[in-house]
């Protein structure tokens, strides 16, 4: 966090360009004046900056991960439960669901509820800054294109980035099938 006086003093090296910002392999940012009269100064640790590059820990899985072709408007629920961990920095709160539909169609961002919703939800159990175990639903639509051999493809992504900045992404796939 920074103080009122170390803002002062950046303000001041970088705005009257009295000096020159190092970054120390140490972490900490110094501050070299520009010598005086009385001859060089001494650096003056500014500020100590903590870099951490290890991304978070993310799971997500579907069920069922594969359904049979039913008809063009009929919709099904996909469960999906998952886990978020982070012992760095700590968690971006609340890290993102998506359901990507291979068609486009039904692209979304599945957001967290805390009570019931028609289309979808996550629920978080247990949230803390280091992390939790989420669950959730969504509906998707029991078709294919007859031409789809490979059948229609569900991306339901986790995505969850860290206080540090540091991204990580997990997916799980369900398929709708086109009987043979």
């Amino acid at each position: 966090m920074m103080t009122n006086k170390l803002a002062r003093r950046l303000s001041l090296v970088g705005v009257l360009l009295v000096g020159i910002l190092l970054f120390s392999p140490g972490n900490s940012v110094l501050a070299i004046p520009q010598a005086s009269a009385g001859g060089l100064r001494t650096p003056t640790v500014l500020a100590e900056i903590t870099t951490e590059s290890t991304p978070p820990d993310v799971t997500i899985t579907a069920n069922p991960t594969d359904i049979v072709k039913v008809r063009k408007g009929y919709m099904v629920q996909i469960s999906f439960r998952g886990t978020v961990y982070d012992s760095g920095s700590g968690l971006v709160w609340p890290s993102t669901i998506e359901l990507i539909d291979e068609y486009g169609k039904l692209n979304k961002v599945i957001n967290p509820v805390f009570m019931g919703n028609v289309m979808g939800g996550v629920w978080y159990e247990g949230w803390d800054i280091g992390g939790t175990v989420f669950t959730g639903y969504v509906m998707v639509e029991a078709w294919a294109e007859g031409w789809d051999r490979d059948g229609r493809t569900y991306t339901v992504r986790h995505t969850a980035f860290d206080q540090a900045g540091n991204r990580t992404v997990a997916e799980a796939k369900v398929t709708i099938l086109n009987p043979k």
